[in-house]
């Protein structure tokens, strides 16, 4: 067969070449629509002091790798609200890459060139402390940037909870109910809101009086409406408890005031034992500390000897220690457990003396109705309240959480697959195949001819 012959092959089947290559321009559109995925990308920078050590705020070594983890991954299913979500799916299309910048690639560069002997080692090099984060989805560019977004975000919160001594949510003492007795309720309520608010005054004092934008509550804010709360409303309800007598069944409040004041009995007992076990050491560490003769010109004694580490955990007379010492946690420990002791007999008194206070035979429906709609109102107030906490403890950390860790960059999204190059491949075969057969076909014809 000639050129020509194979030109004028394909001029005569011309047709046969239009309809192959719409035909793959067809089947490649529908292959990329059932295949094509996008992947979006954003870029953080972890900006504690100790990053290009690679540490964290609390010492432990940084891993960004828990970006794809399960628990981060759940965590942002849950808030976008999605339902029967693939978390393992998610997690595999999901890469964290180190970036190096230039600058840092060239003094990585010249440290190396002047290392002068075998000691150091690359470990000493600085840790980078950017990295690139993708997720790739066939489901579409939104949803991939909606859920990369999500899965930042819960991983900030979950790198402060994890590394800078963050306070939790699930720390905070939640709503409460009327399903107990009067005084139960009361008696309950009360140690949730001492326990907010101490948990609010740490959070405040550790770090600094954080105000809400959303709620428009600063911690401490919060902290006065609970002591509010709980010596206007609270108290007014206990006392009219107490001074009348009201109760759904005095039996049972007896027996269990009596069961408080026994399990109060016991914590004394406890915390004494605690306290006396202290004393002990303390009385031990300090003679220890009497067989020790300072002689402060004596400037050949070794520092690390037993004797001087006694003596320098309790002198202040040289230099002001800020530091506990091993006596001062000997102290603090004893003064807690006298403490508790003592607050315990505190609460034992009171359980005995309130047993007193519910005879049987209460009958004032019209006095009960009044506390009851007391009740109801204070514990909504707390609820609302509790609300109120919870949500300015979400925005606090992520106040916290963009403390640690920086994006950089916004969530972008891109197609990855290359549709000019899939085109371009299709067009080709079905050129290729129209070659084929055009070869083919006047391979037949000439034969037939041949034949006649």
């Amino acid at each position: 067969m000639s050129i020509r012959d194979f030109i004028s092959s394909i001029l005569d089947h011309k047709r046969i070449f239009a309809f192959l290559i719409a035909l793959s321009v067809v089947l490649c559109s529908i292959g990329l629509k059932l295949t094509e995925s996008h992947t979006a990308e954003i870029i953080i920078k972890y900006i504690c002091d100790s990053a290009e050590e690679g540490l964290t705020e609390n010492g432990q070594k940084i891993n960004p790798y828990e970006i794809n983890s399960s628990l981060v991954v759940k965590n942002a299913v849950s808030a976008l609200g999605l339902k029967n979500t693939n978390i393992e799916g998610i997690c595999r299309n999901i890469t964290v890459t180190p970036i190096i910048p230039t600058s840092e690639q060239e003094k990585y560069a010249s440290w190396i060139e002047k290392f002068s002997d075998y000691e150091k080692n690359e470990d000493e090099k600085k840790s980078t402390v950017y990295y690139s984060v993708k997720y790739t989805s066939p489901v579409g560019k939104d949803y991939a940037k909606r859920m990369l977004s999500a899965v930042i975000s819960q991983y900030r919160l979950f790198y402060v909870g994890k590394y800078t001594y963050s306070n939790d949510i699930t720390q905070l003492s939640g709503e409460t109910v009327m399903q107990y007795d009067y005084y139960d309720t009361v008696d309950m309520l009360r140690e949730k809101i001492k326990s907010n608010i101490d948990y609010l005054s740490r959070i405040s004092s550790a770090d600094n009086d954080y105000r809400s934008p959303h709620t428009g509550y600063s911690l401490l804010d919060l902290a006065a409406e609970y002591k509010s709360l709980s010596e206007q409303d609270l108290s007014v309800a206990e006392r009219m408890i107490v001074e009348n007598g009201i109760t759904k069944n005095a039996w049972y409040l007896r027996n269990s005031l009596q069961n408080k004041a026994t399990e109060s009995q016991y914590d004394i007992e406890l915390n004494n034992k605690k306290a006396e076990t202290q004393r002990n050491l303390m009385s031990v560490y300090s003679e220890k500390n009497e067989q020790y003769l300072w002689d402060k010109n004596n400037r050949n004694e070794d520092e690390n000897s037993e004797s001087s580490q006694v003596r320098e955990n309790v002198e202040r007379d040289k230099v002001y220690a800020q530091t506990k010492s091993v006596y001062d946690n000997l102290v603090l420990d004893y003064v807690k457990y006298r403490t508790d002791s003592l607050n315990a007999d505190i609460d034992k008194q009171r359980y005995e003396n309130d047993i007193n206070s519910f005879p049987d035979g209460f009958s004032n429906k019209e006095l009960q109705d009044e506390l009851e709609k007391r009740l109801a109102d204070t514990c909504e107030k707390y609820n609302n309240l509790y609300a109120l906490t919870k949500s300015t403890i979400e925005d606090y950390n992520t106040y916290k959480s963009a403390k640690s860790i920086e994006c950089i960059s916004g969530v972008v999204s891109h197609k990855s697959t290359s549709t000019v190059f899939y085109y371009a491949v299709s067009i080709i075969l079905a050129l290729m195949l129209g070659v084929v057969l055009s070869v083919l076909l006047m391979y037949l014809r000439k034969k037939d001819t041949d034949d006649e």
